[in-house]
């Protein structure tokens, strides 16, 4: 992704001038020097790219699952040749014999990568058949696999001889003839020493023998080296933004920058903790904010963004997820795991972690820690923020309280920030990068996005009995691999928003979006579905997409009835008030008529109503 870097020299645009940034003045200013010699100060979020165009770059969401270990595996090998200005030939040479490559080959993988930004210039070729694959027939291969897996990978940790000799005895019963046992042996060693002894020996010997060999986690020693990411369920119970009604509680996800205790990114929903939450928060990570604190209608501080080193989490599923992974694997981005059971690995988000619910405890609507605390207090009834309300509230606290509190060293995160860039302790290519367009953000929001395997049929391409088409699948229908299976395509959709598919052509590796092939269907997201599908199960209704989609406008109709009447009810109640409290002696109007010498005259509720109310309470 073209990128603007934040350093001395950097060619930069600003309007149709052209000039190049001479030096940092604080956290949102540079100076800017331009062709003509005149020198101005000039806000970061209005510097864009020189370049004209934005070229997208290569993802890897086309490889498979075991390219993307052999990419990441020569990525983190061949990265070690950037510190040398002129690599050591030994260096090559040993290098090159633990990837089992020619220099002349790492060299030329080296070059792509700095053209393309890509992790597939590491990727093998993708060659049908061919040295390091089974070549048995399948039908023995998945005799010598279910058996290498049931009995062989277990803690029974039985023998290579004889788990040989159960692999005869099984191909004899169906007539096969059974591999040789150089053959089942070369198996069992490619099988990876780490899963060996996780699955025979257990996971405690696993991780205390492979500890240092999995990675470990760098010091922070600038900033967004390491960024922890983390959910909470909070205990408060939120309303809807429409009809003001009782939703359920919500996650808060949220990371933060380990060496200057910055929040960096949140992230507020009804849903459980998922992928989708994890890849939102990312987004809001890797961009300014200021346009989102805008739509919000808040005008504060938040100067932190970026793209990390490490981001750093728990062993939930949703952080594991293969969306989550090719995300921060495309985006050069190292994804560390804190080990089983030790929480003090995950300090720092913990700790703001435990501030938010603070917060939360204090909100009307809240569920309290426990059933004793809670008491008798009625927690639907006095529910009373939404979910913008509950994101307003917590960005106040964390940019007016949590940013400016003094930590244990006796600095607050915002110095810690600023002195690190006065030291210059942070990565001009990833802390502060503005996406050069409106496309690259796009770009990079929907590749933060939750990833979907699919086929693509002549209907279009069906997820969760909805269909989506268009003309650009046209050309992908049928399409098989060279197992002569229905190829998988990669899409991506917004949890918010199913009406629209993000579809990655393969040959101009884009995404492309793809609506409901049915015009007429409304727009719904992840969590109308879901409240659609439990109705219809309750209902004993079979499950399809008019199905869905008339449970979606049926609860739709019901919400806009809902708050038409609550909009009624309160005008007529305003209504009712003024006509109770109006003067007995001599009414608005009455004294008008006074003052102007007038007759008086009788007047009527109308006319006290009018001098009452705002027309557009009317």
């Amino acid at each position: 992704m073209a990128e603007i870097k934040i350093e001395e020299g950097a060619e930069v645009r600003v309007g149709n001038k052209t000039g190049r940034i001479s030096r940092r003045i604080d956290l949102t200013n540079v100076m800017v020097e331009f062709e003509n010699g005149e020198k101005k100060i000039v806000p970061i979020q209005k510097l864009s790219s020189t370049q004209s165009t934005f070229v997208d770059p290569k993802t890897s969401d086309t490889l498979s699952i075991k390219h993307q270990e052999i990419a990441s595996r020569r990525h983190a090998l061949i990265s070690r040749l950037n510190i040398y200005r002129r690599i050591p030939r030994s260096e090559m040479d040993e290098i090159s014999r633990d990837l089992g490559l020619h220099r002349t080959t790492i060299q030329r993988m080296r070059r792509k990568f700095i053209e393309t930004k890509s992790l597939t210039a590491f990727a093998p070729p993708n060659r049908p058949g061919g040295r390091g694959k089974s070549r048995l027939d399948p039908k023995i291969e998945t005799i010598v696999q279910t058996l290498i897996d049931s009995r062989w990978l277990t803690r029974q940790s039985i023998s290579a001889v004889n788990l040989y000799k159960l692999i005869v005895l099984a191909c004899q019963e169906k007539g096969y003839r059974a591999p040789e046992i150089k053959t089942i042996s070369r198996r069992l060693k490619s099988i990876p020493l780490a899963l060996q002894v996780r699955k025979r020996r257990g996971s405690n010997e696993a991780r205390d023998r492979f500890k240092r060999q999995l990675g470990s986690i760098p010091d922070a020693n600038h900033v967004l080296a390491i960024v922890e990411i983390d959910h909470t369920k909070s205990d408060l119970i939120v309303v809807s933004e429409k009809d003001r009604l009782p939703i359920g509680r919500v996650t808060v996800t949220a990371a933060i920058d380990v060496l200057t205790g910055m929040c960096v990114a949140l992230c507020v929903s009804p849903k459980a903790p998922s992928a989708d939450l994890v890849g939102a928060c990312l987004f809001r990570c890797f961009v300014p904010k200021k346009e989102w604190l805008e739509s919000l209608g808040l005008d504060f501080e938040w100067s932190i963004w970026g793209f990390p080193d490490v981001v750093h989490s728990d062993n939930g599923s949703d952080l594991r997820s293969l969306s989550i992974f090719t995300t921060l694997t495309e985006l050069d981005i190292r994804q560390e795991f804190r080990p089983l059971g030790t929480p003090g690995y995950g300090g720092h988000i913990e700790n703001l972690m435990k501030r938010v619910n603070e917060v939360l405890d204090t909100v009307p609507g809240t569920t309290k820690s426990s059933i004793t605390k809670r008491g008798d207090y009625n927690s639907v009834k006095h529910a009373a923020i939404s979910i913008s309300g509950l994101e307003k509230l917590l960005i106040n606290m964390i940019c007016n309280e949590y940013h400016k509190t003094p930590l244990n060293g006796g600095l607050s995160p915002e110095e810690h920030l600023q002195i690190a860039i006065k030291n210059e302790k942070f990565i001009p290519g990833k802390f502060q990068v503005i996406p050069a367009s409106r496309e690259a953000r796009d770009t990079l929001r929907i590749r933060c996005m939750p990833m979907i395997l699919v086929t693509v049929q002549r209907y279009g391409i069906q997820i969760n009995k909805l269909r989506y088409s268009d003309t650009i699948l046209n050309k992908w229908i049928g399409e098989h691999n060279p197992k002569r299976e229905d190829k998988k395509f990669v899409v991506r959709r917004d949890p918010s928003d199913w009406s629209t598919i993000y579809f990655l052509d393969p040959r101009t590796e884009r995404y492309f979006p793809i609506g409901f092939q049915n015009f007429s269907n409304p727009r719904f997201g992840a969590l109308e579905y879901q409240r659609a599908i439990e109705e219809l199960k309750r209902d004993n209704r079979e499950i399809t997409e008019a199905a869905i989609v008339e449970r979606v406008r049926k609860h739709n109709q019901i919400v806009d009835e809902e708050v038409k009447k609550t909009k009624k009810a309160k005008r007529e109640r305003r209504r009712d008030e003024a006509i109770k409290n109006r003067p007995t002696d001599l009414s608005v109007a009455s004294k008008k008529r006074a003052q102007n010498n007038q007759p008086s005259s009788p007047a009527t509720p109308d006319d006290q109503i009018k001098d009452t109310f705002e027309i557009e309470d009317l």
